[in-house]
């Protein structure tokens, strides 16, 4: 079986800045009923540190007004399905099923984690021993998204001491990023 708490601390220490800032924005954000532009903003910036960064967070500050974005997280907030919740975001300039993953990750870190190339590999690759055989994923699709969300949570709840989805989450991270 796969050490998952070491993947985490692996995580903790390899990743300290992106950990760091993700820790700041839950805990201004965390359960929040809705989030104004300026901090969906934040967490774009945090997302996409590192590829097109500047490009997406110009075209997301030109094409989407103050209100939709309220509306928007409101909605997915307070929407009772996960796909819903997805598709809510998605709505919005710039925020594809990754950044709605990320945008719902830091919201409710023990419910949610962000999709990406390394968790999609990890799964795929290391699906037999996680015990949840094999999976095709496709990131940028929300029911791939909600299938992604059903893993982690049943990866996390087998663990003992239970793991959240963000936790399962990093540990996939660093399983994918593994050449």
């Amino acid at each position: 079986m796969i050490n998952l708490k070491d993947l985490i601390n692996q995580y903790e220490i390899k990743q300290k800045r992106y950990y760091k800032n993700f820790k700041k924005l839950t805990k201004k954000f965390h359960h929040r009923p809705f989030l104004k532009k300026r901090e969906v903003y934040k967490i774009l910036y945090w997302k996409l540190y590192r590829r097109r960064r500047d490009y997406h967070l110009k075209n997301f500050n030109d094409e989407n007004k103050p209100s939709e974005v309220i509306t928007a997280t409101k909605l997915a907030f307070s929407s009772k399905d996960d796909e819903s919740k997805v598709n809510y975001l998605d709505n919005l300039k710039q925020v594809g099923v990754p950044v709605a993953s990320a945008i719902l990750t830091v919201w409710n870190p023990k419910r949610y984690g962000v999709i990406d190339d390394y968790v999609v590999k990890a799964i795929e690759k290391h699906g037999r021993k996680l015990n949840i055989g094999r999976v095709k994923l496709n990131k940028n699709k929300a029911k791939d998204y909600v299938k992604y969300l059903d893993i982690i949570r049943k990866i996390g709840s087998s663990r003992k001491p239970k793991l959240t989805a963000r936790e399962v989450d990093m540990a996939l991270f660093m399983l994918g990023k593994k050449k």
